[in-house]
């Protein structure tokens, strides 16, 4: 029997990803300050530490399958037979690859004296990529189920942490905390399942297929994830030093942070949409979106670049407390990489990816991530932490220029020119007037609060007055809205 999936709006899948994605950025900023203090940064860095370590082994044991479930999902979406084959056929591949991963994990476990117990939690995180399938409800563009699932575990992940992390000997129990949440997390949404598929038998053709398809895209997975972890795992092995590490891992956590809220959501939320749309050759509306994508995702990433800026030298102190004086430098130098990847990111997501040009994505994201391992080995060894944050900004603008180069004209550098340039002066004044303001103010809650208001409204009214194209739209629409909001209160 044919299981006919309504048409959920992008307007509602927004609404419940944004949702989520504030719930994802509000749960870290809640526990970040409390876990600071109570760890450490000495903690927080062999936290960091073996966390890169276990990444490579949940790379392995995801092979790409999220990505390429999602495109695969999208395009057999309208047939509950196509979309319950490709679906089976996708997780049976991450069961199998999940296996090797724990077979190799597990030879980690038992010959690494060396935080042997926090390895053996954080086999969970293996575990659950097997379990994982919210790149299905992510194809069928049902967000409701991933939301709501997701958002119950990172409640009660939140409120176990205060509740049961209360010295620095409470790190095991806080790796626990935070590897079964995403364990019981994936497993959850399974409930949801039997309502869009059935039963389907898959064959060994089917396996081949997908096993492919899944490799194409684990390539640059493999090139993503190493590019955001083999920095702190060098760290970790050159300099030894759990506090640079720990240090480097809140620096990178609030930059990932703004990263989610300025372009990951957004992009995530597109792809499958972008992959339907190339699927039907529907070039205007693909044009349109991506263009739409980059105004927006611009306006937010300069605007996080120079304001985190301007607020770090307050920001650090107040949000993590004593000892972690080293993360402000970081994150000055760290901001850059929001715009930089934001440009890459949406590209990636909504070009290369859904267009079928995801072999040409994977030679530049191996090229960059090359660059990135030889410059992390040779500039870790003279700078440190900060060696590894230009590493990073000289790969992933390598990336993001070879990106548009050879994006087939979808997108150009005089069109990110025109996107970028009203932003990037707004941005500068944002920056200039904050650290004007600053000078007067002492570092305390009610100091960053004035510091990003006042960045917000300044980096707001400087694209009005520039007459940047994006802000206009949005003033007009805001305007729209409240005067029809204003004439249906007069009626009543």
């Amino acid at each position: 029997m044919e299981k006919q999936l309504n048409k959920t709006s992008l307007k509602v899948n927004f609404i419940f990803n944004t949702f989520l994605q504030i719930l994802s950025t509000i749960a870290p900023l809640i526990t970040a300050p409390y876990v600071s203090r109570v760890l450490g940064p000495d903690n927080i860095g062999i936290y960091s530490y073996t966390l890169s370590i276990n990444s490579y082994f949940v790379l392995i044991a995801g092979l790409g399958t999220a990505s390429y479930g999602i495109i695969e999902i999208a395009k057999a979406r309208d047939s509950t037979y196509d979309r319950s084959k490709t679906f089976w056929g996708i997780e049976l591949i991450t069961v199998i690859t999940s296996v090797v991963s724990l077979i190799l994990w597990f030879f980690i476990v038992l010959f690494y004296d060396e935080y042997r117990f926090i390895f053996f939690i954080q086999t969970f995180y293996i575990l659950a990529i097997i379990f994982d399938i919210s790149w299905f409800f992510l194809g069928i563009e049902k967000l409701k189920h991933t939301v709501i699932i997701n958002s119950f575990f990172k409640i009660m992940g939140v409120i176990f942490i205060f509740l049961f992390v209360k010295t620095p000997n409470d790190l095991s129990i806080y790796i626990l905390i935070l590897a079964l949440s995403t364990f019981l997390g994936n497993t959850s949404m399974w409930i949801f399942l039997p309502k869009y598929i059935v039963k389907s038998k898959v064959t060994q053709k089917d396996l081949l297929a997908h096993c492919r398809g899944t490799l194409i895209y684990f390539v640059p997975t493999i090139a993503a994830t190493i590019y955001t972890v083999v920095d702190k795992t060098l760290i970790g092995i050159i300099t030894k030093d759990n506090i640079e590490n720990g240090c480097y891992e809140q620096a990178t956590k609030i930059i990932s942070i703004i990263r989610t809220i300025s372009f990951t959501s957004m992009n995530t939320l597109f792809s499958s949409r972008m992959s339907y749309l190339f699927s039907k050759n529907m070039k205007k509306e693909i044009q349109f979106n991506l263009s739409f994508a980059l105004e927006f995702i611009m306006t937010l990433s300069f605007g996080a670049f120079f304001g985190l800026c301007a607020v770090s030298k307050c920001f650090v102190p107040v949000f993590f407390g004593e000892g972690y004086s080293r993360v402000v430098i970081f994150l000055i130098l760290m901001s850059l990489l929001i715009p930089i990847m934001g440009i890459s990111n949406t590209i990636g997501y909504l070009y290369y990816n859904p267009s079928g040009n995801r072999a040409k994505s994977a030679k530049i994201l191996i090229f960059g991530t090359l660059i990135n391992c030889i410059l992390n080995v040779c500039l870790i060894k003279l700078f440190s932490g900060i060696g590894a944050i230009i590493a990073s900004v000289i790969a992933e603008f390598i990336i993001t220029y070879l990106y548009i180069k050879q994006s087939d004209g979808y997108i150009s550098f005089n069109q990110m020119f025109k996107i970028i340039s009203k932003k990037l002066i707004s941005g500068i004044l944002m920056l200039m007037t904050i650290i004007v303001i600053s000078k007067y103010l002492v570092y305390s809650i009610l100091s960053l609060i004035i510091e990003i208001c006042l960045g917000v409204i300044i980096y707001y009214l400087g694209l009005i007055v520039l007459k940047d194209t994006f802000a206009l739209g949005v003033t007009k629409k805001m305007f729209v809205s409240i005067q029809s909001k204003i004439k249906k209160i007069r009626l009543c």
